[in-house]
C-alpha cells in the first residue's frame, strides 16, 4: 500500500528551508520517491523559493484538505516562522508525479515581527463540514505590551485558504491580570505545541489541544479546545496545568499527540511531552455520562377547599399532603461498552429562597433532604418518592410552593501519580465526568399551586361590575 509522509526541511539552501513530501512504496527495488518544495532563490524552470534565506520553511509542516472534499486532492503546508521577521505559512499543492508547487494568493504572512508564526501547525476539521481547518502557532504573539502566544485558525472551504483568508485569532489572555500574573500568561509560549485531540467529548466535532510550555514560571500548561458546527470554540473548556500533575514537572505541554484512544475506553487520550522532565504523560481521556431527571407531583395541587385526608403516624390530625416524586437515569458513550454503575447524589429543597415555609417533609422533616441513589445501568430508571405536608397556618394560599432538585455524580477522586506508579494504572471507566453545558442542567424545578375553584384554567380574575343612575335631584 502507497503511502506519503510530509517532512520539513528547514536548513535547505542557506536555511531557505523547504517541504518533502515521501512517496512510501513497499515494491521490491523501490524504497521510497521524494518530491520538494522550491528551496532556492533562483531555480531554473521553476519559481523560487516563497521565503528568503534562514527562513527555516518547513520548521513546521501539515496536510489536508483545505479546498476540496476529495480525498485524493491533498495539499501540503510548512511553516516558515523567521519568513520576513514576522513568519510565513505556505500551501503547496502538488500535480501528479511532479515537485511542490505554489500560488502567490497562498503565502500566508504573519502580523508582528518575532512573534514566529508559522513555528506550529495543525490540521483539524472543527466543523464537521468536509473541509480541513488550518491551525497556526505563533507562540512569541504580543499585543498592547503583553505576550504570551496566540493560534490563528483557518477554516477551509470551497476555493482554499488564501492570504485573504480572515482567522480566528485566540490569546493567551485572561480574563484578568490578577489571573494572568498568577499564571505568568505572558511568558507561556501559548501556541508553541499543537494537536488534533480528536473528538473528546463524543459531540461529533474534533477538538484540539494547544500547549503552553512555559507558563506558571516554567511548569506548562495545555488547553483543550471544542469544535462545533460554527468552528472552534474560543473559550477554552479545559486547562490543565503540569503542577497539579507532578509539582517538579517543566515545560509540561512542549510536545503534543493525541486523537488516539491508547486504553480502549472509546475516548481519544492525549500524550504530552515535558522535555526537561525527560517524561512523556498519558493524558487519558474519563467517560462522560449524561444524567436525565423529572420530577413528578400527585395530586397537582392542594386542594384546601376539601378537609385533610392526609395520615401520619404520631400525628394526631390529618394534614394536606403531596408525594414528590424523582427519577433518574444516565447514558454514557460508547454505549454498548460503558456499564459501570453510577452513584447520585441529590437536595431537594422546599421554597428555596423563602424566609417563611409552607411546606415540610414527612421525613425526616425540615425543609432540605439530601440523599442519594445508585444507577447500575444505562438507560433504567431509578425513582424515589419523597412525602410532603403543608403547615397547620399560613396566610399565603395564592403563590406556588417551589421544590428545587440539584443532582451531580458523586466525586471519586482519581489517584495521586505516586499511587498509580506503586498500584498499577487505574481503570478509567470508575471515573467518569458529568457533561455540562447549554444541553445539561442540573437543577429541577417544580411548582404546585393551590386550587382556587377559578375556573378551567384555574386563574382568578376580578370581575367587578358597577351601575349607577341619576337621581332626580332639586337643588
Amino acid at each position: 500500500m502507497d503511502g506519503t509522509v510530509v517532512l520539513g526541511g528547514p536548513g535547505a539552501g542557506d536555511w531557505t528551508g523547504g517541504v518533502f513530501t515521501l512517496l512510501v512504496k513497499r515494491q521490491l527495488g523501490v524504497s521510497l520517491i521524494y518530491y520538494n518544495s522550491p528551496w532556492r532563490q533562483k531555480e531554473p524552470g521553476r519559481k523560487p523559493a516563497p521565503v528568503e534565506l534562514s527562513s527555516y520553511m518547513g520548521y513546521s509542516v501539515t496536510s489536508g484538505h483545505y479546498h476540496s472534499t476529495n480525498p485524493n486532492d491533498m495539499m501540503y503546508v510548512g511553516g516558515a516562522p523567521h519568513a520576513n521577521g514576522v513568519g510565513r505559512v505556505v500551501l503547496f499543492y502538488q500535480e501528479t508525479g511532479g515537485y511542490l508547487k505554489y500560488r502567490d494568493n497562498q503565502i500566508i504572512e504573519g502580523e508582528e515581527q518575532f512573534s514566529l508564526f508559522g513555528f506550529e501547525l495543525a490540521t483539524v476539521d472543527l466543523n464537521n463540514d468536509g473541509y480541513d481547518d488550518l491551525i497556526v502557532g505563533s507562540p512569541l504573539h504580543y499585543e498592547k505590551s503583553r505576550a504570551g502566544g496566540a493560534i490563528y485558525v483557518y477554516m477551509g472551504k470551497a476555493g482554499g485558504i488564501t492570504s485573504g483568508s480572515k482567522p480566528v485569532r485566540i490569546t493567551n489572555e485572561k480574563e484578568s491580570e490578577e489571573e494572568c500574573a498568577m499564571t505568568t500568561c505572558t511568558e507561556s509560549r501559548f501556541g508553541f505545541s499543537l494537536s488534533p485531540a480528536g473528538d473528546i467529548n463524543l459531540d461529533g466535532y474534533q477538538d484540539l489541544v494547544v500547549g503552553a510550555p512555559y507558563e506558571e514560571n516554567g511548569k506548562g500548561a495545555i488547553y483543550l479546545f471544542h469544535g462545533s458546527a460554527d468552528g472552534i470554540v474560543k473559550k477554552y473548556a479545559q486547562r490543565i496545568s503540569g503542577k497539579e500533575i507532578d509539582p517538579t514537572i517543566k515545560t509540561f505541554g512542549h510536545a503534543l499527540s493525541g486523537q488516539m484512544d491508547l486504553d480502549g475506553n472509546g475516548y481519544d487520550d492525549v500524550a504530552v511531552g515535558s522535555y526537561q522532565n525527560d517524561t512523556t504523560y498519558l493524558l487519558r481521556t474519563r467517560p462522560i455520562v449524561h444524567l436525565s431527571a423529572t420530577l413528578k407531583v400527585l395530586p397537582a395541587k392542594f386542594n384546601l377547599s376539601q378537609p385533610p385526608d392526609c395520615v401520619i403516624p404520631g400525628e394526631t390530625t390529618k394534614k394536606y399532603c403531596i408525594d414528590l416524586k424523582l427519577c433518574m437515569s444516565f447514558t454514557a458513550k460508547p454505549l454498548n461498552s460503558f456499564n459501570t454503575p453510577q452513584s447520585i447524589l441529590y437536595t431537594i429543597e422546599i421554597e428555596k429562597g423563602v424566609s417563611k415555609k409552607r411546606a415540610l417533609f414527612v421525613n425526616p422533616g425540615g425543609t432540605i433532604k439530601k440523599s442519594s441513589t445508585k444507577l447500575n445501568q444505562q438507560g433504567v430508571e431509578v425513582c424515589t418518592t419523597e412525602k410532603i405536608k403543608l403547615i397547620s397556618s399560613f396566610n399565603d394560599k395564592l403563590t406556588p410552593i417551589s421544590f428545587t432538585v440539584d443532582y451531580n455524580l458523586l466525586d471519586i477522586p482519581y489517584p495521586e501519580l505516586s499511587q498509580c506508579l506503586s498500584s498499577g494504572v487505574p481503570d478509567i471507566n470508575k471515573y467518569p465526568v458529568l457533561v455540562t453545558g447549554m444541553d445539561q442542567s442540573t437543577t429541577l424545578l417544580t411548582k404546585v399551586n393551590f386550587s382556587r375553584e377559578c375556573g378551567a384554567n384555574d386563574i382568578c380574575e376580578s370581575n367587578i361590575q358597577m351601575t349607577t343612575d341619576l337621581l332626580n335631584l332639586t337643588l
